[in-house]
Parts: C-alpha cells; sequence; structure tokens
C-alpha cells in the first residue's frame, strides 16, 4: 500500500502524554502514524494516538482530500517509471489529381500512441494525454524569391485513459494532420532583347517565360504531454529532438 502524501504546513504538534510539544510539517500518513518533517528536514514517524485531540482532528480534516492509498497519484515518482509511451507515425496514401498546367498530391497522417504499465507497477487511473502535431509548411515561387515563405502549424488535441491495470497497454490514435504537395505552372511574356532582323521593322521579339509556384507540406513530428491528476508526468517527442527544431524555426 502506498502512503498517502498530502501538502501541509509548519504547525506546533503536542504529546498528550509528556505534555512536549514540537514544530514540524505533516507530509504523510501511514496507518495509524502520521509522518512529521522538522524545520531542518529530519522525519520521523508518530503514532497518532499519541497526539494531542486537537492534532488528531487536524490529521482527519487532512485526510478527506487525499485519493485512496491504493490508487497512484501523479506525484508518486512510482507512477513516472510504471508508464512507458511507444508513437508510431501512420501514413495513409497519398490521392494525386493533375492537369495540363498543375500537379495535387494530398495525403494524411496521423500517430498511434501505445501506453504500457509496468506489470509490477500501480494501477494507473485518470490519464490525459495532450498532443500538439508541427506541419511544415514551404511555399516557392520561381519567377522570385520575394514570394518564398515557410511557416509552422500546429494541429493539437487530448487524450484519455480512464484506467490501466498492472501490465496492460493501450493503443490511442490522434486525429489526422493532412498535407499537400502542388505545383502550378504560369507564363508571362515579356519583350526579348535582340532583334528579329531585316525586313521586320527592327521590332524586338517578344518571349514566354515559364515559372512555378510551389507548395509543399510535411509533418515535422509529434510532442506528446502525460498528465495524471492535473500533474505533468512526463514529455515525449517523436521525433527526438523535435522541439528545439520547433524552437530555432519559430
Amino acid at each position: 500500500m502506498l502512503p498517502k502524501m498530502l501538502s501541509a504546513e509548519l504547525r506546533t504538534w503536542r504529546n498528550q502524554e509528556t505534555a512536549t510539544a514540537i514544530v514540524a510539517e505533516l507530509v504523510a500518513v501511514e496507518g495509524k502514524n502520521a509522518i512529521l518533517r522538522l524545520e531542518n528536514g529530519r522525519k520521523f514517524s508518530v503514532p497518532m494516538e499519541r497526539l494531542h485531540k486537537d492534532d488528531q482532528s487536524y490529521i482527519k480534516a487532512w485526510r478527506p482530500t487525499e485519493r485512496p492509498a491504493t490508487v497512484a497519484t501523479a506525484s508518486d515518482a512510482a507512477v513516472r517509471r510504471a508508464i512507458s509511451i511507444d508513437i508510431e507515425e501512420v501514413t495513409a496514401k497519398s490521392d494525386t489529381k493533375r492537369t495540363s498546367k498543375s500537379k495535387k498530391s494530398v495525403s494524411s497522417t496521423r500517430y498511434d500512441i501505445e501506453v504500457f504499465a509496468a506489470r509490477n507497477g500501480p494501477k494507473i487511473k485518470g490519464l490525459t494525454l495532450r498532443y500538439v502535431i508541427y506541419k511544415r509548411v514551404r511555399r516557392t515561387d520561381t519567377k522570385t524569391s520575394k514570394n518564398n515563405s515557410s511557416k509552422i502549424i500546429q494541429a493539437s488535441g487530448s487524450l484519455k485513459v480512464n484506467a490501466m491495470e498492472p501490465g496492460t497497454s493501450r493503443i490511442l490514435k490522434t486525429k489526422a494532420v493532412s498535407t499537400t504537395d502542388s505545383t502550378t505552372e504560369y507564363q508571362e511574356k515579356k519583350k526579348g532583347g535582340s532583334k528579329s532582323g531585316k525586313g521586320n521593322n527592327n521590332k524586338k521579339k517578344n518571349r514566354t517565360r515559364r515559372y512555378e509556384k510551389r507548395q509543399s507540406e510535411s509533418v515535422m513530428g509529434i510532442i506528446v504531454d502525460v498528465f495524471a491528476g492535473g500533474t505533468q508526468l512526463m514529455q515525449v517527442e517523436e521525433p527526438s529532438g523535435l522541439s528545439r527544431s520547433v524552437g530555432r524555426e519559430d
């Protein structure tokens, strides 16, 4: 059984048998014992029945905010050790459309997030996975670099796990993110720099120049934050180093 961990404050505790008093903080309750921490950081255990009635009442008022001792809380290091995450990228087949002057391909990507609960760990309850999928969008124009651009778009969502027994796993699916690759050809007529020759009034030739506008979208990866009881347990990136890459481009 896990000890019940709670936040408290420094207060005066009295022993009803010896009438001695100490200043300490209540940091845990284990069975019928109160775990106190002195101002110097030293911890020790005291049977609750030896404490003054006011102190016993304080502990009773302190208990209702706790979770049951059989359920792992977010603050327990055991919960972090018991959880592992595996992320797999799943890309759907692209759909391509062509015309005489354009080409457009659209595909979609999602992630399967598998959560593992260690066989020798505690029961896991109330997990929330908040994720952000990052997509890079690049636009280029072969006519002028002034029309070139690059930006990052985010798609976020959340997934929940109500309960997991030790030794089990759960696969959660993110929403799909679409990506587009397109090329559009266009042309402009410009006056040429050479003359057409004699008998043609020395007129300059008109030239037709062809250009392309391109848009390329790609999924960079995903960052998943795992929470329990409002407290963050861990953060997982796929691929590793994604947050640094996103930070450099923002």
